[in-house]
Formats: C-alpha cells, structure tokens, sequence
C-alpha cells in the first residue's frame, strides 16, 4: 500500500491548522504534486516537488512498498503536478529513480532515521510548462509545509507558519501533518523567492520531522 502512515504518537499538534489551497493560488502550487504507483487515479499516494523540469523530490519511504520494503521501479511512478479534485496540470512517468545512500529501512520510525528520508524521481517528459520550485539552504525562522493529506486527498493543504528548529539533518517543525504530507515540501521565502529546504518524513509526537535537503545534496542523488 503507497499511502505511508506518517503518525508516530497522538498528541495534538501546534496550532495553526493547515488549510486548503483556494482557486486562486492553483498557479503558484502547480509544481507540487501527487505521488501515485501505477496512475493517478489510485487512492494510495504521497506528496512529491517539481525542483527542476525533470526531477521530482520526495520520501524515500514513498518509493517503496510498505510492507516489504522492495523499491517500486521508476516507470511505476507517476508525478502528477497540481493535482486538484481530478484536474491537474501536468503529469508524467518516472524514468530513474535514487533513493538517499543512508536509508536503510522500510519506514522511519524514529526522527534518528528520518534524516536520510529522501529520493529523487528523473520524470520521462520534462514537465517545461511549469515552473519547478528550486531547493535552497535552511535559513532561520519558520516554515510553510504543503502535502495531499489523507483526509482531503485532492487538494493541496498549506500550513503557512510552522515554527521550527533545524539539528543534525532534520527540521522538526511544530504543525500538524497528517499520512498524506510524506514527501511533501518544507519551504522558505515567499514568491519568486520560495525555496525547498526539506521533504517531510514523519510526525513524532507532537513535532513534524522533515529530511534537510540541499542544492549540495541533490546533486549527488539526481539520478541519470
């Protein structure tokens, strides 16, 4: 099953809420999209990030089978970027794939693991009509944090303030992510300036806990 169980206690999360992107803002969030094995249709999804016309980042648990750990291969992944109540922008097959060189386990489940929480899909069609959110370096202050929650799978839901703290690779962010957030962005900046700092991993009590990603870091994983 591709739908991943973020959740690790029951605490209830900082406020504020996250809340559903509106018609009007449809267009700054076409890079941000589902994550589906073997279609768009299919219910079982994560969240994935256009970084470059070509290139999808996400969990690395995303990309692979729940229970028995195999990695799906590229061309059963599909990206399909501002996914929205059966409308989106453009979509996509995976062609390549690479998952992070430290992960090692079939799902994190504690923040210690969650650092290595990244993959890189290589889509087939550069998806040139859409104008990919670059990933930047972690800077001070809070964060916004996007995904396709699972209770509200076909709309895109922003949380536009989430207090953070960045340590040894992770960012753990006070706001409330739910199964479905999996692999989506962590940004900074606003604009033209917004910039992917992080992929979401799992919610670890009452903290959100993302993987730090980096321009360095990408590189390396970019699969051929």
């Amino acid at each position: 099953m591709f739908f991943v169980i973020l959740c690790l206690g029951s605490a209830a999360l900082a406020d504020p809420a996250p809340r559903p992107i509106t018609e009007g803002e449809r267009a700054d969030w076409q890079a941000v999209g589902r994550v589906n094995a073997a279609g768009y249709k299919r219910r079982q999804h994560c969240t994935g990030t256009l970084i470059a016309p070509d290139l999808v980042l996400t969990a690395a648990h995303c990309v692979q089978h729940r229970r028995t750990g195999a990695v799906f291969a590229a061309d059963e992944l599909t990206f399909v970027a501002g996914w929205h109540r059966g409308d989106y922008a453009a979509a996509a097959q995976g062609i390549a794939l690479a998952v992070h060189p430290d992960y090692q386990t079939l799902q994190p489940t504690s923040a210690a693991q969650a650092h290595a929480d990244v993959a890189v899909i290589r889509l087939e069609v550069p998806l040139t009509d859409i104008t990919p959110l670059p990933v930047g370096d972690l800077a001070t202050g809070p964060a916004r944090v996007a995904g396709y929650r699972g209770d509200r799978p076909h709309i895109l839901s922003v949380n536009d303030d989430c207090p953070r703290a960045g340590l040894d690779g992770l960012i753990t962010l006070a706001c409330e992510v739910v199964p479905g957030n999996s692999g989506g962005p962590v940004l900074q900046g606003t604009g033209k300036a917004r910039r992917v700092v992080g992929t979401m991993s799992l919610r670890n009590g009452p903290l959100a806990v993302a993987a730090t990603v980096t321009p360095a870091l990408i590189k390396t994983l970019a699969p051929n």
